[in-house]
């Protein structure tokens, strides 16, 4: 699965999985294995370039509900409504 424009990027602590930042992505650079991501982040409303690494994971919004999925691995997993409260889900 790939990150498009306007899915969610989520930085997690790497020992405890605890969110640590987010942003929109804005637009995808580069092609796999090591593409790079304009992001403009919700705490700051900065934009900038990231390359993603195993803290980084993406918030990606189908029709039948998102799905999360690590830029590490490439493992994805459909989130429940439970999981999502509380993470702002508008494009």
């Amino acid at each position: 699965m790939r990150p498009v424009s306007g899915d969610l990027l989520i930085l997690r602590d790497a020992e405890t999985g605890v969110t640590v930042s987010d942003g929109r992505i804005l637009d995808v650079r580069g092609d796999e294995p090591m593409p790079s991501y304009v992001i403009q982040w919700s705490d700051t409303g900065d934009v900038e370039m990231y390359l993603a690494d195993e803290r980084a994971f993406v918030h990606h919004f189908e029709r039948t509900g998102p799905v999360e999925f690590s830029l590490a691995t490439g493992f994805a997993s459909r989130q429940d409504e439970d999981a999502r409260e509380g993470l702002d889900t508008s494009p």
